[in-house]
């Protein structure tokens, strides 16, 4: 007790000595770890983050115990020296370990013995996604164990291997109860290195102690679910920035220990997270919660309650081979957003009632400019770039995001404007990417390949937009390839996601107050605008929306209108034969505190026909962004004229034009 009320005082170790090698340019540290296997994801990871935030060409050793190295391998930006004769929980002596290992200690400038990350990176709870670098060798790892290829594999960590907290356990004779119910098409892998209690089940394939931890990640990521105890083989798989659908079901006894503690999603975007919690009491945990949480109760559960039976009956005539294909579409899918795309479909989205025209025009000033560039020399603004679209107007087959207009992608087009911008202020922005499920990897891996175009990596956040499945005539989910055809949700989730994911957090965390929403593919917009936001800040807006006045080049946009006495965004296809004046750029300026007002707000569905493939057009669920403007009573509208910040790339015939704007003296970028 009163070890925690000191703590709570007490000056964080971490942040003097961090201090103390940038001020004296010491950049050599060497760490020493002799504790757990999970604190690599849940401690150490901020604890490099940190070191290489304030010194950033620090070189960070680590000296381990021989049984941490397959997890230090998945540690970016350090280098490890492993000790043989190192054990867990006996006490060591840094110094001594270096002479009997006859390393020079002149290699080194700081030496840290006892890191403890609950304390020294507290800071990073809900703040910080740790990502494991996953090498794709890795992969081959499992071959060697002949996993059965026409089995529904479920990875089992069945024991929590430490020698404290036993009520984190589920119990041996619990786990083989829920082998014994489970489906017969069901395998269990078996993981770990305790192989003290024999299971007698039939469906088991039991690997404990026979694997590395490289092995054993492998193993899982070959598997479609996991049911995990708290283990550092859960904190690692969990972090691995990976990109694969794959339904894990974790055990707690506790809500404030181990991934629970972290407060932030898993790094891999495709992953179905499911905690379950029963505190101080798991050995009593009533197996039919697992059981519904798996193979084939799942995939019944959700299509019954969002009234999909024909596709349930489908799926179930399937052979296994195509169930597995079909389970990892049916990971990305939730009930709440079926039950809704079924509800809107049949509702049919009407405006209630009748929008009129808005045509207040207010242009920037000067006073407009200055604040916003006060606001940017604080580093209180940040932006999020809408990157969920693929360039299939372009006849483009990938994300449009890597369009090249003069030879460079608009993503780096953007990139660069904010890097220049940088420059002028002498700060590193915040920036966030909203990709999808069709864009998110190789946008990813592109930024990656290209070192984000000088931007520093850890200010580039990613989260991701959800997907909806198409719909038939009837409102089916419409299936081909027996695989269901999905696409992204729209823009409209955009503040859900976001709060859900810890860049929220960690925007409060550094003193962000003010959001720019921009698409990806407008290259005359300006990222960091300080008319925008200082026109916002100056006002007082909770949502500033950037607009310009209608002329004959822009048709089939969205126009700002009146509804109830507040500005409306309406979208080109409600739109009746009122003459709108001012037309929506997209481009939005809010505080960031809008997004925790609205992150729980049920927006509509909107359905409109697109060509899913070949000459087949389908009902395609999509949610605006604009709709959550509804529940902001305070919202104004910046003017300012296209020429000067609007030509987004919406086809073919926009390439030329685009092309001689980006190379005119007034937009260089």
């Amino acid at each position: 007790m009163f070890k925690k009320i000191f703590k709570i005082f007490k000056k964080n170790p971490l942040d003097k000595i961090i201090k103390d090698a940038k001020k004296n340019n010491k950049k050599r540290f060497l760490l020493a770890w002799n504790r757990a296997l999970g604190d690599i994801p849940l401690g150490l990871y901020s604890v490099v983050l940190k070191i290489k935030e304030n010194i950033t060409d620090a070189e960070i050793t680590f000296l381990i115990r021989e049984d941490l190295k397959d997890g230090f391998k998945l540690l970016e930006g350090i280098n490890f020296i492993t000790v043989n004769f190192w054990k867990r929980y006996v006490p060591i002596d840094l110094y001594h370990t270096l002479d009997l290992l006859k390393i020079d200690k002149n290699k080194f400038d700081i030496f840290i013995e006892n890191v403890d990350p609950t304390f020294c990176v507290k800071w990073q709870y809900g703040k910080i996604l740790p990502k494991l670098k996953w090498n794709d060798s890795f992969d081959l790892l499992s071959e060697k164990f002949s996993l059965p290829q026409d089995k529904i594999l479920i990875a089992v960590t069945p024991f929590v291997e430490t020698k404290h907290s036993f009520w984190r356990n589920f119990t041996e004779e619990n786990f083989e109860k829920l082998f014994l119910e489970s489906e017969k098409n069901i395998v269990f892998v078996l993981l770990g290195s305790k192989t003290d209690f024999k299971f007698n089940s039939k469906n088991i394939l039991d690997l404990r102690g026979k694997t590395s931890i490289l092995e054993a990640l492998s193993i899982i990521k070959k598997c479609l679910y996991g049911i995990f105890l708290d283990s550092g083989l859960l904190s690692l798989f969990y972090y691995l920035d990976i990109f694969e659908p794959f339904s894990l079901i974790s055990l707690w006894g506790d809500d404030k220990v181990g991934i629970l503690r972290q407060k932030v999603n898993s790094a891999n975007f495709l992953l179905k997270d499911i905690k379950i919690v029963k505190f101080h009491d798991l050995k009593n945990l009533d197996k039919n919660i697992i059981l519904k949480e798996i193979f084939p109760n799942d995939i019944s559960d959700i299509l019954l309650k969002s009234k999909n039976e024909k596709i349930l009956k489908f799926f179930e005539k399937l052979n296994i081979l195509e169930k597995k294909e079909f389970l990892k579409d049916f990971f990305l899918l939730d009930t709440k957003s079926l039950i809704n795309q079924k509800k809107y479909f049949f509702k049919k989205f009407e405006l209630q009632e009748e929008v009129f025209p808005y045509s207040k025009v207010i242009y920037s000033n000067i006073q407009d400019y200055k604040l916003g560039e006060k606001i940017l020399f604080k580093n209180s603004s940040a932006i999020i770039l809408m990157a969920g679209g693929m360039g299939s107007r372009l006849q483009f087959h990938k994300p449009k995001a890597l369009f090249e207009i003069n030879n460079k992608s608009l993503i780096e087009h953007i990139f660069l404007k904010i890097l220049k911008k940088q420059k002028k202020y002498n700060i590193n922005f915040h920036i966030s990417l909203m990709t999808s499920l069709s864009t998110h990897l190789e946008i990813k891996n592109f930024l990656k390949k290209n070192n984000f175009f000088g931007i520093k990596e850890h200010y580039v956040d990613f989260f991701m937009q959800k997907s909806l499945p198409f719909l038939d005539e009837k409102g089916e989910i419409f299936i081909k390839d027996k695989k269901i055809l999905l696409a992204p949700d729209g823009n409209g989730n955009i503040f859900k996601n976001f709060y859900k994911s810890e860049i929220f957090e960690k925007y409060k965390y550094k003193k962000i107050k003010y959001l720019t929403i921009l698409p990806i593919d407008n290259l005359l917009q300006d990222p960091f605008d300080e008319n925008l936001l200082g026109f916002h800040k100056k006002n007082n807006f909770e949502i500033t929306i950037k607009a310009f006045e209608k002329n004959e080049n822009f048709k089939n946009m969205g126009v700002l209108g009146i509804l109830n006495k507040k500005i409306k965004i309406l979208e080109y296809i409600y739109q009746k034969d009122k003459d709108f004046n001012l037309l929506n750029s997209g481009i939005y300026a809010l505080n960031l505190d809008f997004i925790q007002k609205v992150k729980d707000f049920e927006i509509p569905t909107h359905f409109v026909m697109k060509k899913a493939f070949d000459n087949t057009f389908l009902s395609k669920g999509e949610n605006f962004i604009f709709d959550n403007f509804d529940k902001s009573s305070n919202i104004g509208v910046l003017c300012d004229f296209p020429d000067k910040f609007f030509c987004p790339l919406k086809g073919q015939s926009s390439i030329q034009k685009i092309s001689t704007l980006v190379n005119s003296v007034n937009n260089v970028l």
